[in-house]
Parts: C-alpha cells; structure tokens; sequence
C-alpha cells in the first residue's frame, strides 16, 4: 500500500475539529471511568472503526492515526452520525503510551498495518515484541488484540514474538486463521483494504489473542 503524503490544511482541519483529543488531560476526562474502551491503532479511512462505533454505542471507542490527511478522511466520515462514542488522536503509539492506564483497555484492533519488512525500520512496525508486552499493560485481564494482515511474514513475525520468553506467558491465542473470509458466513466488520483483498481472492490472515490473568 502507498504511503499517503500529508496536504497543506489537514492539521488546522484536525485542531478544529471536536472529534479530535489532541491532548492527554483531553483524553482523560472523556473516557471518565468508562468500563469498555476500545482502540484501533492505524485506523486509516475509518471505515471499520465506525462501524465498531456504531455497533458498540456502550464503549468508548479511540482511533490512532499518525498521517494527519487519513485521519481528516476519517472524521469527515462520521460528521453527520452523531457519533458521541467516537474519538481521534492524531500521533504515533510509541509517543502516546502516557495516554493509556494499566488495566484499563477492553480490546485493541491493529487491521493492515505497514509491515516495515526492512530490519531499519522494525522499531516502525506496530507489533514487535516490545509493543506486544506494552499492549499487554495496558489491557484489562482477558483484554484482547485482534490482528488482520494480508503479510504471511508479519503474521509469522507475530507468532514469533508470542512465543518469545518474555511474552509466552502473557497472552493465549484464542482464534488464528490464514484465511480468514474462506469459510465463514459471519458478519465481519471490513476495512477498505480488506474489502479489495477479497475482491482479489487475497488471504487475509487473522489472530486473536487475548491477556492471560496472572
């Protein structure tokens, strides 16, 4: 996938917008004390993190997006729903993990991420070892992360990592499919891309892990 270069304006558009927490003391007084909080990490066009929203209206649902031009196209998309449940942050998980308190994420949603298959750039890709143990403090108990890529070598990348010494203990697969579209008839929430990788009889490989109680 192409990397979206940001335009001129998308920054002020972002700073006017309500739907944007733009600081920490922002974020914190709107999820309050709210039991159920949802975060999808690279949310893209928000196609799929809407629709969380909508079908989710009792949890607090927060997008992450580091390229300002994405995350316009995603708030313009939900002006007129009157989404009251959904939230953007505009910036890179590595320079917000303040924002997040231990214990206290219900399930966090990573759908296509940039694999960044180069080894100068891995400390650039969303689930290395070191992000996987920092999601896992964050999580509630039993808190999940739900994983889509169309990369056989991320996904790997991933099991890997599970299974490392400091992580092995920390989470259990729950469902894991290298073809996730071939045989159910469930209703899934799509993202864009996905969309089109079905179109193109493309694999989409799917895990589901979820934090063990320690």
């Amino acid at each position: 996938m192409g990397r979206v270069r940001i335009k001129p304006g998308a920054i002020n558009y972002l700073k006017k917008s309500n739907n944007l927490l733009d600081s920490e003391d922002k974020y914190k007084k709107w999820i309050k004390n709210d039991q159920k909080i949802f975060l999808e990490i690279g949310h893209g066009k928000g196609q799929f993190i809407t629709e969380i929203a909508l079908e989710n209206k009792d949890a607090k649902i927060i997008g992450i997006e580091k390229n300002a031009t994405i995350q316009v196209k995603a708030i313009k998309r939900i002006e007129n729903l009157k989404l009251n449940n959904l939230k953007f942050i505009l910036g890179d998980i590595n320079n917000l993990k303040s924002y997040f308190s231990k214990n206290s994420i219900e399930k966090i949603f990573i759908n296509f991420p940039d694999p960044w298959p180069k080894k100068r750039h891995y400390k650039r890709r969303l689930l290395t070892k070191e992000l996987l143990i920092y999601y896992h403090q964050i999580l509630k108990n039993q808190g999940k992360i739900l994983i889509k890529t169309d990369q056989k070598d991320l996904f790997n990348f991933v099991l890997e990592n599970l299974n490392d010494k400091d992580l092995k203990d920390k989470f259990f697969i729950v469902e894991k499919s290298a073809n996730l579209h071939q045989y159910t008839n469930e209703k899934i929430i799509k993202t864009e891309y996905e969309e089109k990788f079905i179109e193109l009889e493309r694999s989409v490989y799917y895990l589901e892990i979820s934090k063990n109680i320690l």
